[in-house]
């Protein structure tokens, strides 16, 4: 082989082993360490993320899971687990994106069977998607490291504490589109509550000028919503509920304006008065041809 083809095989090789490289280097990296899970997208915008994870359970088995200051902020799949199968599982997504080296998805309290119980995760699936308009699963590394608990009643994330706080403020919004619900009108809403997480959201349609206090037909909603009154001449009020109880509501004043109250004798009245004047004329008129 010539010095020239050395050369240039060397330089071939040099490069893909340097495209490689960065190709790792830039790789977002999910880190599996009780009692919290994070995300380091390594300097690239994501804005989705599927987990799926395996424990066993005989040795550990999972108290609570709470989202609150998760960098996901509408789930599509909310932070779930089954201490039975020794699953979990989660999806959601991170609208405008994000690029973060320690961002928290979801933490966990955990607790072990026996003395010295030395656990770990494992990865059934994973997969973190890039901020590009095509939906471009990013390059990935998990890093799954053992947790353990000292004693038969050892605990792993402490405890779920107490959650005083109301959910983040929040806006929803009104819209519509041809592809979604048969272009009808539908409600999009979406917060994120610090301390518990979001257990759920709710929403009531009322009737102008009718205190949501008043009234208890409150629905068990998901983001996005249709809306009942098509014709968007009622209040919407949306309260978000954490998992402890404490809510958030907001209100969106009606789209139409209450008309005023109809006077059902008006119109008789109006009629009255034509005929009256009609008839007049038509006396007038007999009495001067008389």
């Amino acid at each position: 082989m010539s010095i020239f083809m050395r050369t240039s095989f060397f330089i071939i090789i040099a490069s893909v082993f340097a495209v490689a490289m960065a190709s790792v280097s830039r790789a977002a990296v999910i880190v599996m360490t009780a009692p919290t899970i994070t995300l380091d997208t390594q300097g690239q915008v994501v804005n989705a993320i599927e987990l799926h994870l395996a424990f066993d359970p005989k040795e550990f088995s999972i108290a609570a899971m709470n989202d609150g200051g998760s960098v996901v902020t509408a789930w599509i799949v909310k932070p779930t687990f089954s201490n039975d199968a020794g699953t979990v599982d989660l999806s959601g997504i991170i609208p405008g994106g994000i690029d973060t080296a320690n961002g928290k998805i979801v933490s966990f309290i955990m607790t072990a069977k026996q003395t010295g119980a030395t656990g770990e995760f494992a990865v059934s699936s994973a997969q973190v998607l890039l901020n590009d308009g095509h939906g471009t699963p990013a390059p990935l590394t998990v890093v799954a490291r053992p947790f353990s608990a000292s004693s038969n009643a050892g605990t792993v994330g402490g405890s779920v504490g107490l959650d005083l706080r109301a959910p983040d403020p929040f806006m929803p919004e009104v819209s519509r589109d041809p592809d979604l619900f048969g272009g009808k009108y539908f409600l999009v809403f979406s917060t994120t509550d610090q301390g518990s997480g979001i257990d759920h959201y709710e929403v009531l349609e009322a009737p102008q000028g009718e205190s949501a206090g008043d009234i208890t037909a409150w629905q068990t909603a998901v983001s996005p919503y249709l809306l009942r009154d098509q014709a968007l001449a009622s209040d919407i009020y949306v309260r978000a509920v954490d998992r402890t109880g404490n809510l958030r509501m907001v209100k969106i004043a009606a789209s139409v304006p209450r008309g005023p109250a109809s006077v059902p004798w008006r119109i008789p009245a109006v009629e009255a008065g034509f005929g009256i004047l009609i008839v007049g004329i038509i006396l007038w008129q007999w009495k001067r041809n008389v």
